[in-house]
């Protein structure tokens, strides 16, 4: 399922598109049953800035999502750090 989730753009993938997708999905019913789906990886993201790939986000989550149809988020976790559950519920903060 991360093939159909993760839209890369040259070496690394484009964390936005892949929010997209993640929203996309959940159109289609993926996450009927969920409050919020939130997609973490060991993926480097990144987010065009300016026409620069900028590779410090960390996640990104749409503003008043949860329980919307805009109810999911994307973020990444560096194995072993746990880094992602701080982004997770920064993004849940949304």
């Amino acid at each position: 399922m991360s093939d159909e989730i993760i839209n890369s753009t040259e070496a690394q993938p484009d964390i936005e598109a892949t929010l997209d997708n993640m929203k996309d999905l959940s159109h289609q019913g993926a996450f009927n049953r969920c409050d919020i789906a939130f997609f973490l990886s060991s993926q480097d993201f990144v987010m065009d800035v300016n026409g620069t790939a900028d590779n410090t986000v960390a996640g990104v989550a749409y503003v008043g999502g949860v329980c919307g149809e805009a109810k999911v988020g994307v973020g990444e976790d560096v194995p072993y750090t746990f880094h992602g559950v701080h982004t997770l519920a920064h993004e849940l903060g949304h």
